[in-house]
């Protein structure tokens, strides 16, 4: 390679380091500024959720998806029951443990149980919303609802919504353009680090980004405090969840391109638990980022819909491209740029910095602050998200947890290169997430391993 060609590669490779962060960097602070705009808007006293409607006004069905579920889906359907979550439906997808006799003594006679049996259960999460959303419209037709003004909610079997969070999210629903509303998700903690960055990237950095993409109506739809209306789904399918690994996306894609608005409320939100071990949550998010990597297929129709305005596509071209375009990119850039900084100071010295202490001080200083906005810009979010809360923290703490996420980056670097391995090995595994027993009067959570017949559930691949 001639020293014309070095010069070259290297010229193409800082400009493509450059397109990378720039993208990464104004994706975050554009969604991240609307996000905090709307947080505060509705902390101002006075402010309600629009809309004149009541809880009575709406039929509102729970579906809760369950395998090997025992730990917690006791405490979860009460909790649901305790804020009027209207119809419950526990769909046990071939759980080997007590689940069933656990939801239904929880219910006492106000919950429906939905057994599925094997071989066609356990095939993915999808699948077994379609079988409750079955029972749903069975119940529904035979009511003489009107699926308009059916919400269907989803809730994980460690799922708890906050108090009074009906009365805020369905009024979302009085604009008929609304197909779809998810809340934002808080981490109940056990009081260890690794929980409470998970609720630093839910709470914080998700949430805050969910409220700004609102802006656009393109928020995206969890697998936990989701709401969707009936009709929506009908209209896009008698099954509308399919079997890709992040079927909560792959809906809202389908309702974005069909026309529908999606919503959300900070007035809202669902607790859940966290994974408290290294290895499971790499595996979760290989599960997840696979999913979302998967979706990049539907960027075709959203960029030939008539029904999306230029800001969603614009959006949502730049939610899917996140794992292809920003983290595996930068999973390798951040390495290459730290071992270039590390060889140009060992060389050159302090003198990068000026020719005096002073200098010397001042140049580092503002290097740090610009280096290190995104962080500084990521823990005075989670501060404000957190201000008036149960889960209030203080600023310095919040700056300070914000550098920690330099490291944790790792779970996800590691998380999307495994994704991109499964994919590429088509292979299609869903690799079901340990709960733990929760224990009362604040003790911390105990880990328990899950049947190991249960731990990896094995899903179709599609076409099959």
């Amino acid at each position: 390679m001639s020293w014309l060609d070095v010069r070259l590669f290297a010229g193409l490779y800082s400009a493509f380091t450059a397109a990378v962060v720039a993208v990464g960097l104004g994706y975050f602070f554009v969604w991240s500024y609307l996000g905090l705009r709307l947080l505060r808007q509705s902390r101002t006293p006075g402010t309600t959720t629009p809309g004149a409607t009541t809880v009575d006004d709406w039929d509102v069905f729970v579906l809760v998806p369950c395998l090997n579920e025992a730990r917690v889906i006791g405490a979860t359907v009460r909790a649901l029951l305790s804020v009027g979550a209207g119809r419950v439906m526990v769909i046990d997808d071939a759980s080997d443990d007590d689940t069933s006799t656990i939801a239904a003594q929880a219910g006492a006679g106000q919950v429906q149980v939905l057994r599925r049996e094997l071989p066609n259960a356990r095939l993915g999460k999808g699948p077994a919303l379609n079988h409750g959303l079955a029972a749903v419209r069975a119940e529904v037709a035979e009511r003489g609802l009107d699926p308009d003004r059916v919400i269907i909610c989803v809730m994980d079997a460690d799922g708890r919504l906050s108090d009074g969070a009906l009365k805020h999210v369905l009024p979302l629903f009085e604009d008929a353009r609304v197909g779809g509303a998810q809340v934002a998700v808080q981490i109940r903690r056990n009081g260890r680090l690794i929980t409470r960055m998970q609720d630093f990237e839910f709470w914080g950095l998700s949430a805050i980004s969910q409220f700004g993409r609102r802006s656009s109506a393109t928020v995206s739809l969890g697998g936990n405090g989701q709401f969707t209306r009936l009709s929506a789904l009908l209209s896009h399918s008698t099954q509308p969840w399919g079997r890709c690994m992040t079927e909560d996306l792959e809906l809202a894609l389908d309702l974005l391109q069909a026309g529908w608005k999606l919503d959300t409320t900070p007035k809202a939100w669902v607790t859940q638990q966290a994974v408290d071990r290294y290895r499971p949550l790499i595996r979760q998010r290989a599960r997840w980022f696979q999913g979302h990597m998967s979706c990049v297929r539907h960027l075709p129709g959203i960029w030939r819909s008539r029904r999306l305005g230029g800001l969603a596509v614009l959006e949502m071209s730049l939610y899917l491209g996140v794992p292809w375009v920003l983290v595996l990119p930068w999973s390798v850039m951040f390495h290459v740029g730290l071992v270039q900084s590390l060889l140009t100071y060992r060389t050159e010295g302090s003198a990068l910095l000026g020719s005096t202490p002073t200098v010397q001080i001042v140049s580092g200083v503002v290097l740090y602050f610009v280096s290190f906005a995104p962080i500084l810009t990521s823990g005075y979010l989670y501060y404000k998200r957190c201000l008036g809360t149960q889960a209030q923290i203080g600023f310095l703490r919040a700056i300070g947890l914000a550098h920690l996420l330099i490291l944790w980056n790792y779970v996800a670097y590691i998380a999307c290169w495994r994704a991109l391995v499964r994919l590429c090995r088509k292979r299609e595994v869903w690799d079901k997430t340990a709960r733990s027993v929760e224990l009362p009067s604040g003790r911390a959570a105990v880990a328990l391993e899950p049947v190991a017949a249960s731990n990896k559930v094995s899903a179709q691949k599609a076409g099959e």
